[in-house]
């Protein structure tokens, strides 16, 4: 889809369902699973082919594994929610900053 389309698109689900929109884009698991998917971009960290582990991509040490059936930027986002994490979060800030 072009940005256009998006927008569109965006913009008729946002007048048909502005609680549900607005609960997204306040939603705090959404915004750190986005956060993830850009330093994934980024090549700032990295999803194993099988999406199982994410690791730094500088040196390929683990950052963590993904639980059995669960969506690989969802449990990330999760994790940054750890003490663990949210040391990882903080470098990643930093490097996107």
């Amino acid at each position: 889809m072009s940005s256009k389309e998006l927008k569109r698109d965006l913009l008729v689900f946002a007048k048909r369902n502005p609680q549900l929109f607005l609960e997204l884009a306040t939603d705090d698991n959404v915004q750190l699973r986005n956060f993830g998917i850009k330093a994934t971009e980024l090549g700032i960290i990295s999803l194993s082919g099988d999406q199982r582990t994410f690791t730094w991509s500088s040196n390929n040490r683990k950052l963590m594994n993904v639980p059995f059936d669960e969506h690989p930027y969802s449990a990330l986002a999760a994790w940054f929610k750890t003490d663990e994490g949210m040391e990882v979060y903080a470098n990643i800030e930093k490097r996107l900053n």
